[in-house]
């Protein structure tokens, strides 16, 4: 995509809204090594707080420095959203990340050892702080596979997790985790204990 829109003359944009600051300090920017032309972030750099940003090239944002564009927006310069930023950027170093990482190898590792044991027709996705069991016979490639998962495990699941304590995103399809600064190996333990008593309740 870099070297055919680069061919044609066209503009890359990384969409990061969900991936920004959440696969890692860089979000996919840094992780894939490609440099787009914009890059749009979202919640994750206020903390979970709505907000916003959107950075790019010098020759791109050059349009919005010089007045040639005028970008504008709900929270611009808002300062609530703007400290909450400071707050988040301040928090995000280096211990942050490893501390994420390894809290998300433990739940992915899990999740991964009761698909397995219970035989699950299911596998697990996971990017940075993200994460998710996909109860999918077969990996999702496209939007109509995703239309084709059978949502009733996604609810069931969603349904044991709340039951123990867990809050996940009640839709049950796509992501499901999000760990955050504050989150613990307890933490995990509960959704991997959540998860796994779902299990055994579809197989007895």
């Amino acid at each position: 995509m870099r070297d055919l829109t680069a061919k044609n003359g066209a503009l890359l944009t990384f969409d990061e809204v969900k991936t920004g600051l959440t696969a890692g300090p860089g979000g996919v920017t840094q992780a894939s090594g490609i440099t787009p032309d914009i890059v749009t972030l979202a919640k994750a750099l206020g903390g979970g707080l709505s907000c916003g940003a959107i950075g790019g090239t010098a020759e791109v944002m050059g349009f919005v420095a010089d007045g040639s564009y005028e970008q504008v927006g709900t929270f611009n310069g808002n300062p609530l959203t703007m400290a909450a930023a400071r707050a988040t950027l301040e928090v995000l170093d280096d211990s942050t990340y490893d501390h994420l990482a390894r809290i998300n190898k433990m739940m992915v590792a899990g999740a991964e050892q009761i698909v397995d044991d219970y035989d699950l027709p299911a596998y697990v996705v996971s990017v940075g702080a993200k994460g998710a069991v996909a109860f999918a016979p077969t990996t999702v490639r496209n939007y109509r596979d995703f239309l084709a998962i059978d949502d009733r495990t996604g609810h069931a699941h969603w349904l044991f997790q709340h039951a123990g304590g867990v809050f996940l995103p009640p839709w049950g399809k796509a992501e499901q985790w999000l760990i955050s600064v504050q989150h613990t190996e307890e933490d995990a333990d509960r959704f991997l204990t959540n998860l796994e008593t779902m299990a055994k309740a579809i197989r007895s």
